[in-house]
């Protein structure tokens, strides 16, 4: 019989009461008061979830459905895996989106099955965070690019699990977390290192360059608070000015706590081998200060490369995704495309070290960049008569009029703005076009204005990023600005807030004063400087 849309079982009923949840509950409160081994308890996991995936597996699905689904999961079990080292594989990507289908027609919970997911959910935040989080991450993801909205207590409760039995998560292994200021470098360095070993040993704190450093204490805490810490933390910090914060968290730490300032990937990297050891903190900290001395080499350049610069405002993330693109545009050719951060090139201009390394022939910017030196094309150019013109002037007397028609063709097939967004963000195009569309609609009726066609395209790419960027970023204090722009411009602010109404509502986001302010200068042109 068609117990749930989409599959047919045997005998019907609910799937998900093939898991003993009294049981689940019980498994973890015994291995919470160390009445069981973690191998033990691992094994007893393993079973219970291994029969229940297998009587999943069983059954028949709708095939278009499912690929939906498998599309969707393929990109998060992805990030998943760049950021916090998941190895995922095709039996993974089946089983989770053959659950989330199943669980999805699944609407009979009572107010005592979700009060007692929510217990389990409790018990595994604190015992298994790591995969906790990366379960949280999963839910939050499938619900933003497929509108999913079963149960989350379900979806994060099996995923920890599932994560778990399949990945080589070690609870005995010491804390280490990295602080660094700048949009992503906490994390890149924790990304690198996670992927590395194909587990997630580091945690990742990015912090804002005017942070202050209370509040990155109190970042700190409320992360020890939901770990066991009695293996001691292992702390790397960018700045010697957070070295000290060692006397604020000392009595969160029941183990011992060691803190490195100038972070690298090489020392994170070593840390990460010695913790894998289950080296003592002490002995860790002295090797990784002791090997990791400042050297340098130096070679003057004969002959620079030929390159392209992409940058965008919205930082360095998006110019790399850019750059990837780009890639495939010029494969036919030598030249070098590279990624750098629009507000470097703004204020360094000639000086950033991008020119000192490469012969640059244009730079590609998502918005207005005032550069007389070199030419600047606009990415909603980039497939005008403008976009050809420059790219073929660049290009004319280093390759041949063949090589650079095929230039020219490879980034038309690869620049549709559809590709554009579907490329750059992990959300559904199609979607996402007809919210940021309704929203630019409004600001347009406000402001009085009849947009251009290639301003509307760059606010519909710009939008797109910054809602995706805002989910990824979700749980953050909203940055309020305190400049000349949130004053002169409170109209502006409280108007364009109404118009992000319905993204903020449908995509759980709330967009703040800082990217408001962004969208100001996009909109007039005054990005060159402060408004």
């Amino acid at each position: 019989m068609e117990s749930e849309k989409g599959f047919r079982t045997e005998g019907g009923g609910k799937i998900r009461n093939n898991l003993d949840w009294t049981e689940l509950c019980r498994l973890l409160g015994r291995y919470q008061n160390h009445g069981m081994t973690q191998e033990r308890f691992r094994s007893k996991i393993y079973r219970m979830l291994e029969k229940f995936t297998g009587s999943v597996m069983e059954l028949t699905s709708d095939e278009m459905s499912e690929a939906i689904y498998q599309g969707a999961i393929k990109k998060i079990l992805g990030y998943l895996q760049e950021n916090y080292g998941l190895q995922y594989n095709g039996t993974m990507l089946t089983v989770l989106s053959r659950i989330l289908l199943l669980f999805s027609r699944d609407d009979g919970f009572s107010e005592e099955d979700v009060e007692e997911l929510r217990k389990i959910e409790e018990l595994i935040r604190s015992q298994l965070y790591r995969c906790y989080k990366m379960s949280a991450i999963f839910y939050e993801m499938a619900r933003q690019t497929i509108d999913y909205e079963a149960c989350p207590q379900m979806i994060r409760v099996f995923t920890a699990l599932y994560f778990y039995c399949r990945m080589d998560v070690q609870n005995d292994l010491s804390n280490a977390v990295i602080v660094a200021h700048g949009h992503a470098t906490a994390s890149s360095i924790a990304s690198m290192a996670n992927r590395m070993f194909g587990q997630y040993i580091f945690e990742a704190f990015d912090m804002p360059f005017d942070i202050s450093k209370k509040e990155v204490v109190k970042k700190i805490r409320n992360y020890l608070k939901r770990v066991d810490t009695s293996r001691g933390l292992l702390l790397f910090v960018d700045t010697g000015s957070l070295l000290d914060i060692a006397e604020d968290i000392q009595n969160d730490v029941e183990g011992d706590l060691g803190i490195i300032n100038n972070i690298t990937t090489q020392m994170a990297v070593e840390a990460g081998e010695r913790i894998l050891k289950r080296e003592g903190i002490q002995f860790v900290v002295e090797q990784v200060v002791k090997h990791n001395v400042t050297n340098f080499t130096y070679i003057k350049q004969r002959r620079k490369a030929d390159a392209v610069v992409v940058c965008c405002i919205t930082g360095i993330g998006t110019a790399l995704k850019i750059r990837d693109m780009l890639r495939e545009g010029f494969r036919e050719t030598e030249v070098e495309i590279e990624a750098c951060e629009y507000q470097e090139l703004a204020s360094e201009k000639l000086q950033c070290e991008v020119f000192h390394k490469y012969n640059v022939l244009f730079i590609i910017s998502t918005i207005e960049l005032n550069l007389s030196e070199k030419p600047v094309l606009l990415l909603n150019d980039l497939v005008t008569e403008k976009g050809k013109a420059l790219i073929e002037d660049g290009l004319r007397g280093k390759y041949t009029e063949r090589v650079i028609r095929q230039v020219m063709t490879n980034i038309i097939k690869g620049f549709s703005m559809r590709n554009i967004i579907g490329q750059l963000t992990i959300l559904n195009p199609d979607k996402i076009i007809v919210d940021v569309e309704e929203a630019v609609e409004k600001i347009e009726d406000f402001s009085r204005s009849a947009f251009s066609v290639d301003l509307k395209k760059m606010l519909y790419i710009h939008i797109s990023i910054m809602v995706e960027r805002l989910i990824l970023e979700k749980g953050r204090l909203p940055l309020e600005d305190g400049s000349q722009f949130a004053k002169c411009h409170s109209e502006f602010i409280l108007n364009s807030k109404n118009s992000f109404s319905v993204i903020e509502s449908k995509y759980n986001v709330s967009v703040n004063q800082k990217e408001l302010k962004l969208i100001y200068e996009l909109i007039t042109g005054k990005s060159g400087g402060p408004a």
